[in-house]
């Protein structure tokens, strides 16, 4: 059994190098079967190599910042090893530079998502937090200024108050005035500037937001079928080397961890349903399912690790590349 235990476990640092520099030079390749994107892309997250060099590299710099936010979080609360935290980088990169890049809000979501998870552990097992509750729905439902979408956060943080034995009627009803409250503070804002400045809001608010159900299955087509599938598959083969692993931990890592594993599970469902901000909902998949492969895989044998390893990065980088076509080409010069 000895040979299961994580720290005896060591980082190849030529393999991480080498993978890390393939993800980084196919998300900058100027390749595209698209037109490139008209700066739309710099406030909404749109395929990497859709969008143009400025919003590409200011994408790098953001997810370098979420890197060392999620590291800080894995070695305060979870606990993650030495040998895990390459892992949880690489698999950041990989999963976000081949599925829809960062935009601003996105990147704003994302950040947010971060708060939530440092927040929302600090409070494990602590019922007597509205405070923290207050802030959290404020999170929200600034960020529901700007799409509807983000309220499905909602039920994710009070099912995660569930698993964190956080819950109880004050921190669930004040986490609900958190988020009325930017809408309280606006709405008469821009009722003094005048109706025609709230039907903008209004208007801005909804720009991409249609009725879910008349929708259904154009979520596709900003979020690329062959991305979805195969970040469900590993999010699932994350969970399963989890599951090796969950007896082994203590209660409250189990909790905790579980916290995590309620964002994929609710976004997934949702992301088909909400058509043109599918790519938002699906990005705030990406963190979760980072520190779950990480913290699954570091109960493997060494040379189990590396095969696995390689097949999930290899299915994420063919996954990019078929959707922009490459395979495509390269059959068609044959």
């Amino acid at each position: 059994m000895a040979r299961f235990i994580t720290s005896r476990q060591r980082t190849n640092w030529l393999e991480f190098s080498l993978w890390l520099l393939t993800f980084l030079v196919v998300y900058l390749l100027p390749f595209s079967t698209t037109t490139v994107g008209d700066g739309w892309g710099i406030f909404a997250p749109l395929a990497p190599a859709t969008t143009a060099w400025t919003v590409r590299l200011a994408g790098l710099l953001v997810l370098a910042g979420l890197s060392v936010f999620a590291i800080y979080i894995g070695e305060y609360y979870l606990l993650i090893e030495r040998v895990e935290r390459p892992m949880l980088v690489l698999f950041l990169v990989a999963l976000f530079t081949t599925t829809p890049s960062v935009g601003v809000l996105s990147a704003g979501a994302l950040l947010a998502q971060l708060f939530i998870l440092h927040l929302s552990f600090g409070t494990y097992q602590d019922t007597h937090q509205p405070r923290l509750s207050l802030f959290l729905g404020l999170l929200v439902g600034l960020l529901s200024l700007f799409s509807p979408a983000y309220l499905l956060l909602l039920p994710v943080i009070i099912w995660g108050q569930y698993h964190l034995r956080s819950i109880a009627w004050r921190p669930v009803v004040a986490l609900f005035i958190g988020v009325l409250l930017p809408l309280w503070l606006i709405v008469p804002v821009l009722l003094l500037c005048g109706g025609d400045a709230l039907r903008v809001g209004v208007a801005f608010t909804l720009r991409a937001f249609p009725l879910p159900m008349p929708q259904l299955g154009r979520s596709f087509e900003v979020v690329p079928l062959a991305s979805y599938a195969t970040v469900v598959a590993v999010f699932l083969i994350g969970s399963l080397l989890y599951r090796r692993r969950y007896y082994r931990e203590s209660v409250k890592h189990r909790d905790l961890f579980s916290t995590m594993q309620v964002y994929p599970l609710l976004l997934f469902i949702a992301v088909p349903l909400v058509a043109s901000e599918a790519a938002a909902l699906f990005q705030l998949t990406l963190i979760p399912i980072a520190f779950l492969v990480a913290r699954g895989m570091g109960m493997l044998p060494q040379r189990m690790a590396l095969v696995l390893r390689s097949l999930l990065l290899l299915a994420l980088l063919g996954q990019y590349l078929y959707t922009l076509g490459v395979f495509e080409l390269l059959g068609r010069m044959r």
